[in-house]
């Protein structure tokens, strides 16, 4: 009987993680990020961040800021100290002329990175 209880959790995760995958995919596709707050990983490991930062990468190098902004600030619920996305963030912020909130992302992105700011 634990055998069937380990092998349902080991498919519900599975399931999980190919349903993120694909809400993320579509939602890629389309650009409609309205379903973004729909995102709820329950399980947190490094391929979900992965897959979670592939989108605002994308957004990013298209410079379509307004989406690094939506984005970036779903992954930071996730993961407070992700040095990537709190430079996307920052930057994203700054380009839309939000310089107060800017500022607070790179003084956070200062304090939690583990490269040296002059």
């Amino acid at each position: 009987m634990p055998n069937y209880i380990w092998i349902l959790g080991v498919c519900f995760y599975y399931y999980q993680w190919v349903g993120l995958y694909s809400t993320l995919n579509n939602m890629n596709q389309t650009l409609k990020f309205s379903r973004l707050n729909n995102i709820n990983p329950l399980v947190y490991h490094l391929e979900t961040q992965n897959i979670l930062g592939f989108l605002p990468q994308l957004h990013f190098k298209r410079q379509n800021y307004q989406n690094v902004i939506k984005l970036e600030e779903k992954i930071l619920m996730y993961w407070l100290d992700a040095n990537d996305s709190l430079y996307r963030y920052a930057y994203a912020l700054f380009k839309q002329k939000k310089y107060d909130q800017a500022l607070k992302i790179v003084t956070k992105l200062k304090e939690t990175s583990a490269y040296r700011f002059i």
